[in-house]
């Protein structure tokens, strides 16, 4: 499922079975942010009439100055996030035959979770424009401001994580996560299933196996991806 490589079925000659299972998962998500920060953007509009900034002069914040560069702002910024995600979504529609690259994977998840990061600024911007008023539960802006801090900090969408490994693939580095086709053929070379008179294994078996791999290669207590190739290829 990783690598779309799977046996023959009903739905084999129908492209939209045969994608890597990541890049599909991560693109479709891509769709929540952005709905997120679209949500805030109209809560922010719905707040905004006839309320001012308190211990100022003004009685209406929508002829602030500042209030004109927070919603130009965060409106910029939600554009951006909405074209982050269709770029994404075109890596996949336009993949020939449903087959994409482990680089092209890795970038729309890269587009996905730079959106995300932007929908949280828009956000983050809306809310802060906002008022301490608007913390109370029953304002709907606290809760998309909730809602994009958790999405935000999810592992697959966090954008620190998912740059750096964009950033390790484009400077010619192993993707270091488990997500992607490389790691899980070192996984195969290390449980012995593909090296030269291993003995056949089960798949439960081949699981456990691989369970204590991951295990060890967190723990530091196996050798580096290009020492394990080197090893393989001796035996």
């Amino acid at each position: 499922m990783i690598e779309a490589k799977c046996p023959a079925r009903h739905n084999s000659t129908n492209a939209y079975f045969n994608y890597p299972l990541a890049a599909v998962l991560t693109v479709n998500a891509g769709g929540t942010p952005l709905g997120a920060a679209r949500g805030a953007l109209e809560a922010f509009h719905q707040w905004l009439p006839g309320r001012g900034i308190t211990y100022t002069n003004y009685t209406n914040k929508a002829e602030a100055a500042v209030t004109h560069l927070q919603i130009a702002e965060a409106t910029l910024k939600l554009d951006s996030t909405d074209a982050h995600i269709r770029r994404a979504c075109a890596l996949l529609d336009d993949a020939p035959d449903a087959k994409m690259s482990v680089l092209d994977r890795i970038k729309a998840r890269a587009h996905i979770s730079y959106a995300t990061g932007l929908a949280r600024e828009a956000v983050d911007i809306l809310f802060y424009a906002s008022g301490a008023s608007a913390i109370q539960s029953h304002v709907p802006i606290q809760r998309f401001q909730r809602d994009i801090q958790a999405l935000a900090n999810h592992a697959i969408l966090h954008p620190q994580t998912t740059i750096e490994l964009y950033g390790r693939v484009l400077c010619g580095l192993e993707p270091n996560t488990l997500l992607y086709w490389s790691f899980l053929c070192d996984l195969r070379v290390l449980c012995g299933s593909f090296m030269k008179g291993a003995p056949p294994m089960k798949i439960s078996t081949w699981m456990s196996s691989a369970m204590a791999t991951v295990l060890a290669i967190a723990a530091g207590a196996l050798p580096q991806r290009g020492q394990m190739c080197s090893r393989s290829q001796r035996r």
